[in-house]
């Protein structure tokens, strides 16, 4: 949304700042939602939405799903807990972490009708992704010239199973002038949050607050934390006034 706001309206931007690029091109979001995808990299996944079929794509048959509300609640809870296992760098990924999904009679999906953001998410991400899956609505990769001043960061975790990082590099190379910065973190989609404590536990290692702590602090200082970085990517361009990035 930051990059079709920057193409469409460039006279209102000072600086464009964004991780976790998203083109919603069909072969995106064959990756993304395929059970033949990256969702086959965690076990059980590919089987979650099985029972949700139809006559479209993955996308479309989730987002007609969701929309007819069959399944209820546990169709949306599975749809974020399914994306939550692929953009997070510490969920462990050895047994089956979200359960079939068995399709159920249920209430159309009214936006107005409810206040359950989660609903309203699945339902938007996934309306966006069955456009993308029939090519009808993805990003372009050509920028006004009116950008050429526009100061860019993109910051990507080199190991997202969410967003390929390939676009990151695509909306890089296309951005005009040589005003821009391409910052690649060691992580997912969604930084890092730290090893639990359990495994900790397991291995022997200290457990009172400030040496994990301090812990956490230094996997985030050596992995990257994409949350941290475009704060404080938005703090440089916000400061620079237009001075060159490096």
């Amino acid at each position: 949304m930051s990059l079709l706001f920057a193409q469409r309206h460039p006279e209102l931007v000072k600086a464009v700042v964004i991780g976790g690029v998203w083109a919603n091109t069909k072969e995106e979001v064959y990756r993304y939602m395929s059970p033949n995808g990256t969702r086959a990299m965690i076990p059980g996944l590919r089987e979650t939405f099985r029972g949700i079929g139809g006559r479209d794509g993955m996308a479309g048959s989730l987002h007609r799903a969701i929309r007819d509300g069959v399944a209820g609640k546990s169709l949306i809870e599975a749809y974020m807990d399914s994306e939550g296992i692929q953009a997070q760098t510490d969920v462990p990924v050895r047994e089956r972490l979200v359960s079939p999904v068995k399709p159920a009679p249920g209430s159309r999906f009214s936006m107005a009708g409810t206040t359950d953001r989660w609903a309203r998410f699945a339902f938007i991400e996934s309306e966006m992704m069955w456009r993308g899956e029939r090519g009808a609505w993805n990003l372009g990769f050509r920028f006004p010239s009116a950008l050429r001043g526009v100061p860019l960061v993109v910051i990507q975790g080199r190991y997202d199973q969410v967003c390929d990082p390939m676009i990151a590099v695509k909306v890089y190379d296309a951005w005009p002038g040589d005003n821009k910065l391409l910052v690649p973190i060691n992580t997912n989609h969604a930084g890092m949050d730290g090893v639990p404590k359990e495994s900790l536990k397991a291995v022997g290692a200290p457990n009172d607050p400030a040496t994990v702590a301090a812990f956490k602090r230094a996997l985030l200082i050596h992995m990257g934390s994409g949350r941290h970085m475009i704060d404080a990517a938005i703090e440089e361009v916000r400061q620079g006034d237009g001075r060159r990035l490096d």
